[in-house]
């Protein structure tokens, strides 16, 4: 069943679903036709689709981490993973209108690391 918050591959690209509306059928028969409102991973970009019932989604597989905010490098910003110390730097556009309210060291932050 696909839900809000999920990570789903379309065209070799994972997009996370944002919205579902489920419209079912007045037809005997006939399947759900589910419109889905995504956003690509990793650049932002809105997609809408449509999906029957019986269509299938291959999920992808990630990981939500706890990250802190480091730094602000030029135009891109730098996370560090709480746990492993690893360090993401993301472009303004992949952080959703978030950037006026970083602050520097800051912590608590939840990222989605797409394997």
């Amino acid at each position: 069943e696909l839900k809000s918050g999920m990570v789903v591959a379309i065209d070799g690209n994972p997009y996370i679903v944002r919205q579902v509306q489920a419209h079912n059928p007045t037809a005997r028969g006939a399947s759900t036709l589910y419109k889905v409102r995504l956003h690509h991973a990793q650049s932002g970009q809105k997609l809408d689709q449509s999906f029957k019932g019986d269509d299938m989604l291959e999920e992808v597989d990630f990981r939500r981490r706890q990250v802190q905010y480091l730094y602000k490098d030029g135009d891109d910003y730098t996370f560090m993973d709480s746990e492993d110390f690893s360090q993401y730097t993301l472009a303004p556009e992949q952080l959703e209108n978030v950037t006026p309210f970083l602050i520097d060291n800051a912590e608590g932050y939840t990222a989605l690391i797409v394997e």
